[in-house]
Parts: structure tokens; sequence; C-alpha cells
């Protein structure tokens, strides 16, 4: 991109995170931060393979000394800037790609929801099952042997206190589940409609930009295939002319 032509425009809300964020990088190359894990509570609202970013691979030994946060944002800058920081492509082609990329997103993150909750029934059902034999076991291992009446029904009370305490238990597994995987869309569906916002936001100042270009390149055009008007030479060269006496009766 050309530098000049970029900065020589109004920064919009876009082209200034870009900025901060290429000042930022500067101020922390030669410092390194060591990424840590992070727990639930402290990971971000939308996992990073689902944001629409630029792909910047090429500058990864630079990028490793900026804190992730920071480098996904940069990246989400950049992911509109290839496209739009400079006036090449027609407006619908942007606008194709970008909802190319958005779709992508969503497949990819309906494919991860499907399959977590996919893994989530496939435990439910075996620690259901497994705790079914495990009461099946003991039951038959107790009434294999003689008990008197105080025993069995202390036993039979306590087999069904058990009972209700798992499935209690696997109840609110579930519910912790579903409110957790509701979470997981709204913030999802949440930053796709932040970042179609954005993208409509600097699509409009691009096509204006792009009709500008057009319209400039047209008036250009114009002008280069136009008449040329004649000099006072070409008139002169006329005057040098010698002229022919017409003929009697001409």
């Amino acid at each position: 991109m050309d530098l000049k032509i970029f900065f020589s425009r109004p920064l919009s809300g876009l082209r200034w995170s870009l900025v901060f964020g290429f000042l930022f990088l500067g101020m922390v190359c030669g410092c390194s931060s060591k990424p840590s894990e992070e727990s639930r509570v402290d990971a971000p609202l939308v996992d990073g393979k689902y944001k629409l970013s630029a792909d910047r691979e090429a500058l990864k030994e630079i990028r490793d000394q900026v804190p992730e946060e920071k480098r996904q944002a940069n990246d989400e800058a950049a992911f509109f800037l290839q496209w739009m920081g400079e006036v090449k492509r027609p407006p619908a082609e942007i606008r194709e790609k970008f909802n190319s990329a958005v779709s992508k997103k969503r497949e990819l993150f309906q494919k991860d929801m499907d399959r977590r909750r996919e893994e989530y029934v496939k435990k439910e059902r075996k620690d259901r099952e497994d705790f079914q034999k495990e009461q099946t076991r003991t039951r038959e291992a107790f009434v294999a042997v003689k008990k008197s009446s105080d025993e069995r029904k202390t036993f039979f009370e306590e087999l069904e206190t058990k009972r209700k305490d798992f499935y209690a238990d696997s109840r609110e597994k579930r519910d912790a589940f579903e409110s957790d995987m509701r979470d997981r869309r709204k913030n999802f569906d949440d930053y796709m409609r932040e970042k179609n916002s954005e993208f409509n936001q600097e699509h409009r100042v691009y096509t204006k930009r792009y009709d500008d270009m057009k319209k400039e390149k047209e008036e250009k055009e114009k002008k280069k295939n136009a008449p040329q008007p004649s000099s006072p030479e070409d008139f002169g060269a006329l005057n040098r002319v010698p002229s022919e006496p017409l003929g009697s009766g001409e």
C-alpha cells in the first residue's frame, strides 16, 4: 500500500485503529511476553478463530512480541484494509469477499457448536449408563444376602437418594451447558453484527472514493480524446499558402 496515499486521506475510525496499532507495535518491540493459559472466566467472549482477521503469518517474529489481545485487534483492522486500503476493486467485489468470509466463519462456528453438543450428549449418556450399571450391581449384591427389614429399608432409601442426587446433578450440568451454548452463540452473533456495521461504514467511504476515482479517470479520458483547438501558428500556416486566381466564368 502506498503510505503517502493512505495518510493523505482523512482517517476513519478503522484507520485510526491501525495507526495506533502500528505505534503500539513499535513501542513493544524488544519486549517479550510469555503466553499464559486462560481460564474459562478470563477467556475472550469470541474465540480468535471465529474472528474476521487478515492472515499475517509473514510478520510472525514481530507479532510474537505483541500481546494476544492487541495482536487480534491489529489483525481485524488489517482484515478490512487488505481490501479497502487502496482503491482498486469494485465495491461489489469487496462486499462479496466480506460476505464469503462471514459465511465461512459462521460455518466454522456452527460446526464447532454441533461438535461440542455431540460430545456433551455422548458423555452425558455414558455417565448415566455407568451410574445405572453401578446401581444395578449394588442392588444385586445387596439382595444376594439375606438382610433384615430395617437394613433393606435403609439400603433402598440410600439407593433412591443417590439416584435423585445423580439426576439433579445431571440437570444442573445440562442447564449450565445450555446456558454456556446460548452465551457462545449470543457473543458470536453480537460480534458479527458489530463487524458488519464496521464493514458497512468503511464500505460507504470506500464506495465514494471508488466513484470519485472513476469520475476523475473518465474526465481525464474525455480531455485526452477531445479535439485540440487550433493554435495561432496553424492559422499563420494557412495564410502563407499562395492563393490561385479564379479564371473568368468560374
